[in-house]
């Protein structure tokens, strides 16, 4: 019964993401070389 509180912080943090960097990831997990490679991506 505790899972589904689990299941939305997930798109929480990949909202709070979009919204601090303005690059949207859509693959989990949100690591943190995935993030960098984003930011660098998009040359942020």
């Amino acid at each position: 019964m505790a899972e589904p509180c689990i299941i939305g912080a997930a798109p929480a943090l990949a909202n709070a993401l979009a919204n601090a960097t303005g690059v949207r990831l859509r693959r989990l997990p949100l690591t943190p070389e995935r993030v960098l490679n984003e930011l660098i991506k998009h040359e942020i």
